[in-house]
């Protein structure tokens, strides 16, 4: 009996192979909207990507355009992250939290990296729509 076939994809942050259920997606939808792909599944342009190691190697490198974080991420590790990344790449926070995303990821992993220009300027265009959106549903007090 042959052992069954474990798919493998190539992580954009860091170029090394790795199982899909070791990486998160991120899609790119039909009409620009980008977002993170929890199951694998939604239709779009997507993008693999893996935790923080390979952030560090692709940020040193040179490859990364922008650095993602989890919403939940711990301050001391948000400090780091910024820390590392000063002066290289600009870093972002996702309203996805540490435990959404481990649901498609055999370890937790709060920190991405983005290394298409397109997709890095389409992350960062939602999530200033987003936090616009944020902004005007927060009544005046």
């Amino acid at each position: 009996m042959t052992p069954k076939k474990i798919p493998l994809r190539r992580c954009n942050g860091c170029g090394e192979s790795k199982p899909k259920k070791e990486l998160v997606r991120v899609v790119r939808a039909g009409d620009g909207t980008v977002s993170l792909d929890l199951t694998g599944k939604k239709p779009g342009r997507g993008a693999y990507v893996w935790g923080f190691d390979a952030v560090k190697d692709s940020v040193g490198k040179g490859k990364a355009q922008l650095v993602l974080c989890a919403g939940d991420l711990s301050e001391g590790t948000r400090r780091r992250v910024g820390a590392f990344c000063e002066d290289w790449v600009e870093v972002a926070d996702l309203p996805e939290t540490q435990f959404a995303l481990a649901q498609i990821s055999k370890k937790p992993t709060g920190v991405f990296a983005v290394t298409d220009p397109e997709l890095a300027k389409l992350c960062r265009k939602n999530l200033a729509a987003q936090a616009a959106n944020q902004k005007e549903e927060r009544p005046c007090q």
